[in-house]
């Protein structure tokens, strides 16, 4: 017997679950997390990680590979404990690596993002 391709929208509810995080680690950012830092109770190193969790889940909503999600997740883990480093009082060195982590975490972030909004299609699509 031959399998059947899955409608559209079954495909589509199965990648949904993953908004369900993003709503929930946005909401913890905006209305937990930040009032409290700011009130004195949390440190801001908690807010530095609920933002990393974010792109993360960002970058596999929009549908990446898991390679690309997990070199992401590796790359902002990595840059994340270099930043908390520095906050803790680290200098030199870690300050430079903190700081290049995050910028090749950044192009990353960006590379993924432009990649399927400048791919060929219906609208970036030549007119001849």
């Amino acid at each position: 017997m031959k399998p059947t391709a899955l409608p559209v929208w079954v495909r589509a509810r199965a990648r949904e679950y993953r908004l369900t995080y993003l709503l929930v680690i946005l909401v913890f950012m905006m209305f937990v997390a930040s009032p409290l830092v700011k009130m004195g109770v949390l440190r801001p190193g908690v807010v530095d990680v609920s933002f990393v969790l974010l792109l993360i889940v960002g970058i596999a909503t929009l549908g990446g590979s898991r390679e690309l999600t997990m070199v992401l997740a590796v790359v902002g883990g990595l840059a994340l404990i270099a930043h908390l480093l520095v906050v803790g009082g680290a200098r030199g060195t870690t300050a430079v690596l903190a700081t290049t982590l995050s910028m090749l975490w950044i192009v990353l972030l960006a590379a993924v993002v432009l990649r399927p909004v400048l791919s060929y299609g219906q609208i970036t699509q030549v007119l001849a």
